[in-house]
């Protein structure tokens, strides 16, 4: 381990924690930010014993159906009328204008346009993380407008996964912490952490479980992303490009996971892309262009 972390993290954490932080922290550029995850990371350890691992099966295991909540004959999403304008100093901007749309149950659709199209502000209504300006739109079987704000994160946090084109994961963070971390306010970690565990495997990074992300290929960051996302057991994914930033082998990686979630464990998936390739492995593919729907 770098000497520069040693007054960081004493030699009992070290052997309490099997070393992972002390190695992560050793392949981490010393900084502001580095710092703040060091002792985010150190309040984690402390605030949540690590559990006992699991045994597992190895790389490539299958994952654990999902239940669902959501009538087979519901659509998982479905979109009335629903616009989203955005006040400038001397107009009105509508980024998505009057967008109707069904989405099946079990369905992955791609929301395919180029930049400033308004797939991203459409996947962020359905994601709820932006609410409709006018219109209405239902998320499994929930009319996101009816819920207060504090409705909605927990509406979110329990049904929806999340994939960004960049994750954004913590460097100070193991693979495994950074999974768990997003879900900490509410679960513990020793429920938490065998689930993660148990994701990791199922996609190939059985070997990868204490690595930093400084440690690891684009598409294995990516990997983690996905399992960050899988964690709250959701029954609607939502991802925003997210082979974006990979190179074509990478991106061929993460689209056969994406195709192996949805007929494994029955996942709706909405994939905002410009990318033809991406689009195509899709069952749908839904075009936008100067915030209205083309083809739906």
């Amino acid at each position: 381990m770098n000497r520069r972390w040693a007054l960081v993290f004493p030699k009992h954490w070290r052997e309490q924690y099997e070393e992972d932080m002390a190695v992560n922290l050793a392949h981490t550029r010393l900084g502001p930010r580095a710092i703040f995850d060091v002792a985010r990371g150190a309040v984690v350890a402390w605030a949540h014993p690590r559990a006992k691992p699991l045994h597992m099966d190895g790389p490539g295991r299958e994952l654990a159906p999902i239940n669902r909540t959501v009538h087979d004959r519901e659509p998982a999403v479905r979109l009335l009328g629903s616009s989203r304008y955005y006040r400038t100093a001397n107009s009105e901007v509508g980024a998505v204008v009057d967008a109707t749309l069904a989405i099946r149950r079990g369905e992955s659709v791609a929301l395919m346009g180029p930049s400033g199209s308004g797939k991203t502000t459409l996947l962020n209504l359905i994601a709820g993380l932006d609410r409709a300006s006018a219109g209405t739109v239902w998320v499994l079987g929930r009319s996101l407008s009816e819920l207060s704000e504090a409705e909605l994160t927990a509406f979110r946090a329990d049904n929806l996964g999340l994939i960004f084109q960049q994750p954004h994961l913590l460097a100070g963070l193991s693979a495994l912490e950074n999974v768990i971390v997003a879900r900490l306010p509410w679960e513990p970690r020793s429920v938490l952490e065998p689930r993660a565990r148990d994701l990791l495997e199922g996609l190939g990074l059985g070997g990868r479980l204490n690595f930093p992300p400084g440690r690891l290929s684009g598409g294995e960051v990516q990997r983690v992303g996905i399992a960050r996302a899988l964690l709250v057991n959701p029954s609607l994914l939502v991802a925003d490009e997210p082979t974006g930033s990979l190179d074509a082998s990478a991106t061929q990686e993460v689209l056969e996971i994406l195709r192996r979630l949805k007929e494994d464990l029955g996942l709706t998936l909405v994939l905002a892309t410009h990318d033809q390739e991406v689009a195509e492995a899709m069952d749908r593919v839904v075009r936008i262009a100067g915030g209205r729907l083309q083809a739906a």
